[in-house]
């Protein structure tokens, strides 16, 4: 390892950890730190430690460093069904919900695991709703897993495993998804892998929720054994985007030393035996339910739990308000100046930047009947009904966003997306290739199409696509927002591009 490294030097580092991945290393874990630099500082090409930290704390950190970094800082140990009370009250409380909700109607659920390390908690996930429904082609399954770690991201997605990964695995389980390609390795079912997308994503540093990396309108979120080891205000800022990223009345599980909602007020707190989960709800549900806080809990959660009965049995059940078509909209008589129709559009945009999307679709369907037939608000209503969830109606705006300018290729790849989060591979496709024939260098098409073809194990129709977007992103400064991708730069889109295809 060399000579000790100085504390103060070990100070600078664990701030610059703080700042792009939230990691904390309190002083009494240097000791750890500095065992795990040491061994980080040899994949950068450095034999000594201490000049590998002065680099890096004076470097301009990239998306690459901070994944190296993080396959020598972050710990992968997991296991299939790992802590079994929590897949308990997902099989027989959460998901038996949503189906009956949804069944016959809105068929689609939607779920993240952050935090995913090798992919077993996404798989469980994935096995449960296997189990729970079997004619999986009638729904539209979206389980999303992401992690920092881009090494555990490789492994998760060969679905190979060994029988440590498998202690806690229901022998029946094992028999009917697993099986061992060689003395003590074990290949998880192509049925279950096809359920589960794996993605790079840094809480601290990325944009969520998203159309662009799924992370929009989600039913349910596990982030398990992640935010203990972050600086409260990271874990505070990382709730919030949670709270954000799921449908009203969705579903939060962490780990038992979380407490969510003394981070952010969103969520109330339910107790099935001994399991604590959360579910975001702007105002409380019900009575009260009898508490007993340990010396670890703070005074006023008693006043904030409710029973999952009452959560499940009567607020789930409620439904929004249908969403007029744009065609059932009142038409109003009043005109209005299109300076006025411009500042209406952007407070609109500022409404859904903050995530306010209730206020924005106000603004917006006023603008869309007081003024101009504008392709603009049109589009972000679109993209608001898409982060809440309602896909039907985001569709029918951006289809009407397409109508009204069809040779704005911006349009064209919003209906893309939309379709393709239906479902809806080929008609998005299409518009994907509308969108490219207007704007050869629109670079986000590029990319979904890569991811298409990606997912597909198209490997190299997904590099063609990739190759594409990269060399159109050449064309841009390196701190260049892209557009259509809400703050994404194009450094940072190379980088994922990057990472996505040495994977393989």
């Amino acid at each position: 390892m060399g000579s000790k490294i100085s504390n103060t030097l070990l100070e600078h580092l664990s701030e610059l950890l703080v700042r792009h991945t939230g990691l904390y290393f309190p002083r009494q874990r240097y000791g750890d730190l500095e065992r795990m630099i040491a061994t980080a500082a040899k994949d950068f090409g450095y034999a000594d430690a201490q000049s590998f930290i002065r680099w890096l704390t004076s470097a301009c950190i990239t998306k690459r460093h901070i994944e190296i970094l993080a396959s020598h800082l972050t710990v992968g140990e997991t296991y299939f069904f790992r802590d079994k009370a929590s897949f308990d009250v997902l099989e027989e409380k959460i998901l038996p919900e949503l189906i009956s909700i949804r069944k016959g109607q809105d068929q689609r659920l939607r779920i993240w695991s952050a935090g995913c390390s090798t992919g077993e908690e996404a798989y469980s996930i994935a096995m449960s709703v296997y189990k729970l429904i079997p004619t999986l082609k009638d729904w539209q399954i979206t389980i999303l897993a992401t992690d920092i770690n881009a090494r555990c991201l490789l492994k998760a997605s060969k679905g190979y495993f060994r029988p440590w990964s498998l202690r806690a695995t229901p022998q029946s389980i094992k028999k009917k998804f697993f099986k061992e390609t060689t003395p003590g390795c074990f290949q998880l079912s192509a049925q279950i892998r096809d359920m589960v997308s794996f993605s790079y994503l840094n809480l601290v540093e990325d944009l969520y929720p998203s159309v662009l990396n799924n992370t929009n309108a989600l039913d349910i979120i596990f982030c398990r054994n992640v935010l203990m080891y972050l600086v409260p205000e990271k874990a505070r800022q990382i709730i919030q985007n949670f709270s954000y990223c799921l449908v009203d009345k969705g579903w939060l599980l962490v780990s038992p030393n979380d407490q969510v909602s003394d981070l952010v007020p969103d969520f109330v707190m339910a107790k099935v035996a001994q399991t604590i989960v959360y579910r975001k709800e702007s105002t409380p549900i019900g009575p009260p339910i009898a508490w007993t806080p340990t010396a670890s809990d703070s005074p006023h959660l008693s006043e904030q739990v409710v029973s999952l009965h009452e959560l499940t049995s009567t607020a789930v059940a409620v439904q929004p308000p249908a969403i007029p078509s744009p065609e059932l909209l009142p038409s109003h008589d009043t005109p209005s100046s299109p300076s006025m129709h411009e500042t209406t559009y952007q407070r609109a945009l500022k409404l859904y930047e903050a995530n306010n999307y209730k206020d924005a679709a106000e603004l917006l369907h006023m603008a869309a009947q007081t003024g101009p037939d504008n392709s603009k608000v049109l589009a972000l209503l679109a993209r608001v009904y898409a982060n809440e969830g309602k896909l039907d109606q985001a569709l029918a705006w951006a289809t009407k966003a397409t109508a009204s300018d069809t040779l704005n290729p911006v349009c064209h790849y919003l209906q893309a997306i939309i379709l393709q989060e239906q479902g809806k591979m080929s008609e998005a496709l299409l518009h994907l290739k509308k969108c490219l024939y207007l704007d050869h260098d629109f670079v986000l098409a590029h990319f979904a199409l890569g991811n298409q073809a990606y997912r597909k194990d198209k490997t190299s129709q997904a590099k063609k696509h990739f190759d594409n977007a990269q060399s159109s992103l050449r064309k841009y400064n390196p701190e260049e927002v892209l557009l259509e991708a809400e703050g994404l730069t194009a450094q940072r889109l190379s980088e994922i591009i990057t990472s996505l295809t040495t994977q393989d």
